[in-house]
């Protein structure tokens, strides 16, 4: 393996990176195993969708009709916990041993490799460094960091620019709306305590409200292929996708909310105290932290931190 490890260290590639593999593979000079990395997972799927279409025979597939193909095999996190576990791994390494069904190509997708299991990880490495002949093995991941070291070393990596930004989401429009009425009623001198909270809690039910009602995903050939654990899996990384979205617009909004008008030195350390907690917050929410209690925590502190600034 004198090649993979040429390109790890680069810096993140331009927005063509799809077009540069597709070269790549044209030219047949495309390496056996690839890390794609980027923030967003939909269009990583999607990266790998097509290039595995311009991979496996016939020409041209349908990159929604991919998962179906004899020669594409897939590996993805199962049940609540995200966990690749090391009898899938093995299973996935027993598929591709086998010889090609419809020509002599054959693709494995490692779909949110960051969560292989270290046993799981190290079990995968001598494939990863010596697949079988005519097969092509893609990573992808989030969080590329979260790698072991030695499955980093041995992939060329290429960073996939998120798509298009989603349309406004009116819901979420008229919560964050509402929410600036709240911030602006708590500096006014006719604020009372219990009107504060009584419309707290009602912008804390319409947010897990909003949460637990996340973009659905179409139902195609993609879908109808995954087993009832990485369904399950899926369905939890895309809740945790769609609230890490919710945080990070959260916060960006606060902080357009503060700068309408010149920040003073009140005003500033209220933004940077809300900011904060909402960030301490998402980290908790990795762990075991109700989302409820959270954004009721969230909510609670921004109460103290603008009620500071009257």
């Amino acid at each position: 393996m004198s090649s993979t490890t040429a390109t790890s260290s680069n810096p993140p590639a331009p927005p063509g990176t799809l077009d540069i593999l597709l070269r790549a593979h044209a030219n047949n000079r495309l390496p056996h195993a690839i890390l794609l990395h980027g923030a967003d997972p939909i269009t990583l799927d999607a990266t790998a969708a097509t290039l595995a279409s311009h991979i496996l025979p016939p020409p041209n597939n349908d990159p929604a009709n991919i998962p179906s193909h004899p020669d594409f095999h897939s590996l993805r996190p199962t049940n609540k916990m995200r966990r690749i576990g090391i009898d899938d791994t093995r299973a996935i390494i027993r598929q591709i041993q086998q010889t090609a069904l419809s020509g002599p190509r054959k693709i494995a997708v490692i779909y949110d490799a960051d969560r292989m299991a270290p046993e799981s990880a190290n079990t995968f490495l001598k494939t990863l460094e010596e697949p079988p002949p005519g097969t092509t093995i893609l990573l992808l991941t989030t969080k590329p960091t979260h790698l072991l070291d030695t499955i980093r070393s041995r992939c060329h990596h290429f960073h996939i620019p998120p798509g298009p930004p989603a349309p406004p989401n009116p819901e979420w429009t008229a919560w964050l709306q509402a929410l600036d009425a709240w911030l602006d009623h708590i500096v006014t001198p006719n604020a009372t305590a219990s009107t504060l909270v009584f419309t707290l809690y009602g912008l804390a039910s319409r947010y897990t409200a909003h949460l637990h009602s996340p973009p659905s995903e179409p139902d195609d050939d993609a879908t109808s292929t995954l087993s009832d654990e990485e369904k399950t899996a899926r369905d939890t990384a895309a809740l945790k996708n769609h609230r890490t979205k919710l945080l990070a617009s959260l916060a960006t909004h606060l902080l357009h909310h503060a700068t309408r008008t010149p920040l003073d030195d009140t005003r500033a350390r209220a933004l940077h105290q809300s900011i904060a907690h909402i960030e301490r917050t998402a980290s908790l929410l990795e762990t075991n932290l109700n989302d409820t209690a959270a954004i009721e925590h969230i909510l609670l502190r921004l109460l103290r931190a603008w009620s500071a600034t009257k």
